[in-house]
């Protein structure tokens, strides 16, 4: 009984840490910094998230990535959406 307790406890844990480990590397970000020419060079940071399987098939030619622009970067960052340690929204402008 102990020994099977113990074997489901170690794949259950293995599963986990399989799960957590592919979510991390299962999609890239990169942080991009371009200059807006029109307002005097000012610098709008960005996020790019992609997901690896999808760029793998769009690098292949198989498939488009499509685009999707969340923040314009008017006056809010990328950063300011959304605070998963306090698990509330932050500055969201629409």
């Amino acid at each position: 009984m102990k020994r099977g307790i113990a074997v489901l406890l170690s794949l259950s844990t293995l599963v986990t840490i399989a799960y957590f480990t592919a979510t991390k590397w299962a999609i890239r970000h990169e942080t991009l910094m371009f200059y807006d020419p029109a307002r005097g060079n000012r610098p709008v940071e960005i996020d790019v998230a992609v997901r690896r399987d999808k760029e793998l098939q769009a690098n292949a030619g198989m498939i488009k990535l499509p685009v999707a622009i969340l923040n314009h970067g008017n006056t809010v960052k990328f950063t300011e959406y959304f605070s998963w340690r306090t698990s509330s929204p932050r500055a969201v402008t629409w």
